[in-house]
């Protein structure tokens, strides 16, 4: 049924996004320009690199026309003193000591050939046979690949993550997923202490006035 419904809407390609998500080229003649490049050096699995949005006030409605200012993903930025210090400020907010809210080991997208799968929401799995190949932007030392990583990851296109801009969503997504247990997975997996846990309980506590003050503190620029 998935081989059918791609050949008859002629899709060739497959991204994993949330609805705080979004997929960010220049234009749209640079999105085919990126995807037609994939396919003529016969890449079937790219990984973008993740920018974490960042408010700069509470009462944002439409966070994918209100937000422009980003954290960059810390793959990408440059190995300088400046950076290093701004790294630090930013991390130095929040409880945690994170610099990304959320994940940081970005969003990928796959060729939609019979055998393809899911293997997670950040990456997907191609046949053994499938004859392609990977490309990356990120330079990750947890699963390095020297030779995936692209020459162009500064300019490529990537994904803008809205995490909780506004503190509307931040509280209506987490009413939303509610009082979640500390590990994924059906306790398989353990959340580490997070922004993640730590959002969960300033909604749980019901107390606005705390609320405000954490989305300030973690969130708002």
């Amino acid at each position: 049924a998935r081989r059918r419904w791609h050949v008859s809407h002629r899709c060739a390609w497959l991204a994993h996004l949330d609805v705080d998500e979004l997929f960010f080229t220049e234009s749209p003649e640079r999105f085919a320009e990126h995807f037609r490049a994939l396919e003529n050096d016969g890449v079937g699995h790219c990984t973008y690199a993740n920018h974490e949005g960042v408010p700069e006030r509470p009462g944002v409605v439409d966070y994918f026309s209100e937000v422009t200012l980003f954290r960059r993903n810390h793959h990408l930025v440059p190995l300088s003193g400046e950076a290093a210090r701004g790294m630090a400020w930013w991390r130095a907010r929040t409880k945690r000591g994170q610099y990304l809210l959320c994940y940081d080991c970005g969003k990928s997208v796959v060729r939609l050939v019979d055998g393809a799968s899911p293997s997670s929401v950040h990456a997907w799995t191609l046949p053994r046979d499938s004859g392609f190949s990977r490309r990356t932007a990120l330079a990750d030392a947890r699963m390095l690949d020297v030779a995936a990583v692209a020459s162009d990851a500064a300019t490529m296109p990537c994904v803008l993550h809205y995490v909780a801009c506004g503190s509307f969503w931040l509280r209506t997504k987490y009413e939303i997923l509610g009082n979640f247990d500390d590990a994924w997975f059906g306790g398989a997996l353990p959340i580490a202490p997070s922004f993640h846990l730590d959002a969960r309980d300033a909604v749980g506590a019901s107390d606005s006035d705390g609320l405000d003050a954490f989305y300030a503190r973690h969130v708002a620029a």
